[in-house]
């Protein structure tokens, strides 16, 4: 069998540029405060406006105006901190006093987040991506960084290990060295709790170093959460959690230790591990063996067994140029990762295969368009130290599908925070749908074998936002009412999110007043003495703030029956049709049809008419 040690295509460094920051503004998404307009006519005092049921419970607070503002409007202190989901629950349940015109959470704007690092705009893959000028490949974090910084998202790193640099510092989560061969781990043993970065040099026979330390599980960690902390630059997930997984050693690694850290990393049992709690995550793997040994079973089986428990699994598609995948990228069920540059053309280092899910910004040499190259590489963290440790160096460069397989990995990390429940197949359709198109002029876009497109956070988290928003159904035990008569309504909520709960907002839009009782799926109210068609509105939120909304309405009749003008003696001809249309007259222009009581066996009655198809033979 062909040897599997994988080979790692070692990163470029130089110091980037330092660069300025820019600020503007995002909505808080607390508040205590609502804005409130009476209607003009509206004789309550503003003093006095009371809510009669608390997003907690049936409890009643009294809301304390604060001031006024010069379109009249009155700001209300609601004496605690909301959500704005709550807040506009509440908002609406005032608004359905008929003495008021509007009621709106009054929020609190704050700086957009922008890295302050003096790097950031050196990293063109996190920008808004744009056509002329400047870097079409972007995958646009900052829509993304709107939603969450990472503060609860974790992504293992199965790499060569991650040494404790500052820009990571506190959010590193102790995993496991899955390094069976003490010479492979160069810690003096095999498999340990260890996953320290020791150094990957390579030596020959004679003991001479022939390929240095590339502290390769460090930088690919600073693409995925370097601290947004003013010193470097900034990750696509800053704030995030990162598990240390060490895999890669001296020269490389045995792909048999990554299958069983890949399992282990999933939650799943590993024989002489202690069982991983963390599990499962989104995993990133910048590592591959060659394209031409496709993915040996022992992979796949554990792949599969990871996605299965939950994870989602992202390689990079290899350094090769070639037509083909390494293992694991080569595998089943693997978000495989190609690695395009700034103008959107397929890296000259990166492999390519129908097999690719989608592309990631990574910069490098273009691979068709050399002359127009916007050729910047990926930014990040660096250490330095031939061998061994010595020091934490400012921003890298880093460019290959290794630096283009972490910004994928990232990103999915952070969609799953946003949605927990989000499943390796799901990311792959997100991924397959919500993918950037490659340019016309591109490498890729010819060759349809770069996957479904480059990566887009903005584009990806809308794709999500649509898959997921809530369904709803109201119905009503009466279609019409009479005076006096109970109504009942009942919204059926429904979700993709598995085990999401659902908030209920009720409130009448248009006909006579009616007083709406309950909460919850269901409210109902009396039928009021005035003739008309009451509208009910009903809005479900779900557990994540977004809504959907359904109406329904009941015509209210006052009782009074309809009136049928004597119709005088008929004749029919024997064997031909014959039809009578009655007049009907009706006062609360209710009337809905005709019912035949008694007449010959083929007369039937219409809503307006009787008729015999054919009369008395």
């Amino acid at each position: 069998m062909q040897n599997s040690l994988i080979a790692l295509a070692l990163a470029s460094l130089a110091l980037l540029p330092a660069a300025h920051a820019q600020t503007t503004a995002q909505a808080d998404p607390t508040t205590h405060r609502l804005v409130v307009t009476l209607k003009p006519q509206a004789k309550a005092s503003a003093s006095t406006l009371k809510l009669t049921a608390a997003v907690s419970g049936p409890t009643t607070k009294v809301l304390t105006p604060m001031h006024s503002l010069a379109s009249g409007a009155v700001v209300y202190d609601m004496g605690a901190s909301v959500s704005l989901q709550q807040a506009q629950d509440i908002a609406r349940r005032i608004q359905s006093d008929p003495a008021v015109q509007s009621a709106e959470p009054d929020v609190r704007v704050r700086r957009l987040f922008t890295p302050q690092d003096p790097y950031f705009y050196s990293q063109w893959g996190l920008f808004t991506s744009s056509t002329e000028p400047g870097p079409q490949g972007a995958m646009n974090a900052i829509a993304l960084w709107r939603r969450t910084l990472g503060s609860n998202t974790k992504v293992a790193v199965l790499d060569t290990g991650l040494v404790q640099h500052p820009e990571l510092v506190g959010r590193i989560i102790p995993g496991y060295d899955f390094i069976s061969d003490a010479k492979t781990a160069g810690d003096g043993n095999g498999r340990d709790s260890d996953p320290t970065d020791t150094g990957d040099f390579c030596t020959d026979d004679k003991g001479n170093v022939t390929e240095t330390s590339s502290w390769h599980g460090t930088m690919v960690a600073g693409i995925i959460g370097a601290a947004s902390d003013t010193q470097s630059i900034t990750g696509v997930a800053p704030q995030s959690k990162l598990l240390n997984v060490r895999v890669l050693g001296r020269c490389g690694g045995w792909l048999s230790d990554v299958a069983d850290a890949v399992r282990w990393t999933a939650g799943l049992e590993v024989p002489g591990v202690p069982t991983s709690t963390h599990g499962p995550l989104v995993m990133n793997l910048s590592l591959a063996t060659d394209p031409g040994l496709g993915c040996p079973s022992y992979m796949q089986s554990a792949i599969t067994a990871a996605v299965e428990a939950g994870s989602i699994v992202v390689a990079a598609a290899g350094n090769d140029g070639k037509n083909g995948l390494g293992a694991p990228a080569s595998c089943e069920n693997v978000v495989a990762v190609a690695a395009h540059t700034g103008n959107a053309d397929l890296a000259a280092y990166s492999n390519y295969a129908p097999g690719v899910v989608v592309s990631g910004p990574a910069g490098g040499t273009c691979r068709k368009d050399v002359a127009k190259c916007f050729s910047y590489p990926a930014a990040t963290i660096g250490v330095t130290g031939r061998t061994e440790f010595e020091s934490y160096s400012g921003a890298v460069y880093m460019a290959g599908t290794s630096a283009a397989s972490p910004f994928v990995a990232a990103v999915l990390g952070m969609l799953r925070e946003l949605r927990p429940t989000l499943t390796s197949d799901q990311a792959i359709s997100l991924l397959r749908n919500a993918s950037r198109p490659f340019p016309g002029s591109s490498f890729c876009f010819e060759n349809a074998q770069c996957g479904f497109g480059m990566l887009d956070a903005e584009m990806l988290l809308g794709a999500m936002e649509a898959e997921y928003i809530p369904t709803v159904a109201l119905a009503s035990n009466r279609v019409k009412a009479l005076k006096g008569e109970s109504v009942r309504l009942t919204a059926t909520a429904s979700s993709k999110v598995q085990g999401t709960s659902f908030t209920y907002a009720w409130a009448q839009k248009s006909g006579p007043s009616v007083t709406l009782s309950g909460s919850g799926s269901s409210v109902s109210f009396v039928s009021p003495d005035a003739k008309g068609s009451v509208v009910v509105e009903v809005q479900v939120t779900d557990g994540t703030g977004r809504t959907a909304n359904a109406q329904t309405s009941v015509a209210v009749t006052n009782g009074q029956a309809p009136k049928v003008q004597r119709v005088t003696a008929q004749a029919a001809v024997a064997g031909e049709p014959w039809s009578l249309t009655p007049s009907v007259t009706d006062a609360d222009n209710d009337f809905d049809r005709l019912v035949l009581v008694q007449g010959p066996p083929e007369m039937v009655a219409s809503s307006t008419k009787l008729e015999w198809p054919a009369a008395v033979k």
